[in-house]
């Protein structure tokens, strides 16, 4: 499966502790691998990470009168990507990701995110019961 974006919507407040936020920068630090693997001469990496980001001002009047807005309830981790210099090109070519972008399976990326998420989740399923 390809996406550009992973969503998990909660229907009551839960509680992000600094652990989970860093399991989840993980995640998406291991599928920046996964794509530079991929994608030989190319960089990817989780940058833009907290609240999401809801209104950024385009002019200094903007800046002063309503500043950065963010959403509180939500937690975003924001990726970038470009082509690699010199010192990036090939930096993930020895060692591959722990599933393979070009043939993902459902058994082997569940394995790999229930290893990663070992601590806080006791059930990863696919689809309805």
């Amino acid at each position: 499966m390809n996406c550009k974006r992973i969503e998990i919507n909660f229907p009551e407040d839960v509680e992000l502790t600094d652990d989970v936020q860093q399991q989840l920068l993980e995640i998406a630090s291991a599928i920046c691998r996964a794509y530079e693997f991929a994608h030989p001469g190319r960089v990817m990496w989780p940058a833009g990470i907290g609240g999401k980001i809801t209104f950024l001002p385009l002019t200094a009047e903007d800046e002063r009168e309503r500043g950065i807005e963010f959403d509180e309830d939500t937690f975003e981790i924001e990726c970038y990507e470009r082509a690699g210099d010199e010192s990036e090109r090939g930096r993930h070519t020895e060692t591959p990701p722990p599933w393979r972008p070009q043939h993902p399976s459902r058994p082997i990326v569940t394995a790999a995110a229930q290893q990663l998420l070992k601590p806080i989740v006791t059930n990863v399923s696919w689809g309805a019961r």
